[in-house]
């Protein structure tokens, strides 16, 4: 078989081979798009749950020192991921129930609820 004739042989084999680069690469693109973006939402879950977990543990060895000034006083911390702030009622005798605001710097405000055990003192 003969590469070089006078009837084109090549081009049809060239063009469906730019063809099917094309193709690889474009799908390589949307692949690594899709990955970047998903990274980009990892990473901020991760700074939001960093944020929680710090802001969680000083205000647990704030309400172990003082239950009543902490219960009943908003509780703030700021960290370099953002700001948390945390409120409280009663549940009952022996449990608080506490919203946590947290506004992390990339992301938009998420409120949670969490139940604390607590002994009162």
């Amino acid at each position: 078989m003969k590469l070089f004739n006078d009837k084109g042989m090549i081009f049809p084999w060239a063009a469906g081979l730019a063809a099917l680069l094309f193709i690889l690469l474009s799908s390589s693109l949307v692949q690594y798009k899709n990955q970047i973006i998903g990274t980009k939402v990892y990473e901020s879950h991760i700074r939001e749950q960093h944020l929680l977990s710090v802001a969680e543990t000083q205000f647990v060895q704030e309400l172990s020192k003082n239950y009543a000034e902490a219960a009943y006083t908003p509780f703030h911390v700021s960290t370099p991921d953002g700001k948390a702030i945390v409120s409280c009622i009663e549940e009952q005798e022996d449990s608080i129930e506490c919203e946590w605001r947290l506004t992390p710097i990339d992301r938009d405000p998420k409120i949670i609820k969490m139940y604390y055990q607590v002994k009162n003192q």
